[in-house]
């Protein structure tokens, strides 16, 4: 299903919602995403989550980077929207920025290496290692304190080529 500009009006009960303020508190205090307040189905955010890859895809950095922030503050409870997010910032060189939104990923969700090999690789280029090396070692932490999940030992030997990623990259930067 194609999304269309319908997909993303907010109607005017959401509209009323965020206009009463012991409501919006509410929902604050109880944790509960904006995409719940404005209306918005899990299937369509998951579509615009799709649109928002594809323009990473299409090397459309800026307009990625919007979409990633509307998905974000939509719902910022998703670890993918906040790896998009720095995947984005990244391609721009943006690389504080980026490594805050893959902080923020792999905190949400500790299970895939792609966010804690992407915030190292931003340290990286800040010839940060020092940092890098704590980020890998944050995925070793989450992989001790799940080795009962059923992926952990893939996870484990990701965590350990991340590692010596890193290792690999300081020496040939000496």
């Amino acid at each position: 299903m194609a999304l269309t500009i319908e997909d993303f009006v907010i109607d005017a009960e959401a509209v009323d919602r965020l206009s009463d303020e012991k409501r919006l508190a509410e929902y604050f205090e109880e944790g509960k995403p904006l995409q719940e307040l404005f209306g918005f189905s899990n299937e369509a955010t998951a579509e615009f989550y799709e649109v928002a890859k594809g323009l990473i895809e299409e090397r459309r950095y800026e307009e990625a980077v919007k979409a990633f922030v509307f998905l974000t503050t939509l719902n910022p409870y998703i670890s993918e929207f906040w790896s998009g997010l720095g995947l984005s910032k990244q391609h721009l060189d943006l690389n504080d920025d980026a490594l805050f939104a893959f902080s923020v990923a792999f905190r949400l969700d500790g299970r895939s290496i792609f966010p804690y090999v992407l915030a190292a690789q931003c340290c990286i280029k800040a010839n940060d290692f020092d940092r890098a090396f704590e980020i890998i070692g944050e995925a070793e932490t989450f992989a001790k304190e799940h080795a009962d999940d059923p992926d952990a030992d893939q996870f484990r030997k990701d965590v350990a080529a991340a590692k010596e990623f890193v290792v690999q990259e300081r020496m040939r930067r000496r």
